[in-house]
């Protein structure tokens, strides 16, 4: 998910500790980020299994086979998955495939506003 402005900006009106150092961190992220990629908000995923401990019901998964390409080409280094089932051979993994964007944010608004 995106750091959207409004996302943030709600974060940085608990006005504490917590949402200080948050908003300072996707501030400075947010712009070497516009410089380096042109994105208006940057991506936020390092925290998000640590939201799936805390509530498993922020993601929905699906079952496909997994691999990383290492043949050089277009896809070389990434993880494809096999979303068609082409793969008939490999073995299935559970692989996030939803996020409820508002639940995620919900549950990391909810833990700032902790940090007092």
């Amino acid at each position: 998910t995106l750091a959207a402005r409004d996302r943030v900006q709600s974060i940085r009106d608990l006005n504490n500790v917590g949402s200080k150092l948050f908003c300072d961190l996707i501030d400075f992220f947010s712009e070497s980020q516009k410089k380096a990629f042109g994105w208006e908000a940057p991506p936020i995923h390092d925290v998000l299994n640590v939201v799936y401990l805390a509530d498993p019901g922020v993601l929905t998964f699906l079952e496909c086979a997994v691999k990383v390409d290492i043949v050089p080409g277009v896809n070389y280094g990434r993880t494809v998955c096999d979303l068609n089932h082409a793969w008939k051979d490999m073995p299935k993994v559970k692989v996030a495939d939803v996020l409820d964007k508002d639940k995620f944010w919900n549950i990391i608004k909810s833990a700032i506003a902790l940090y007092g």
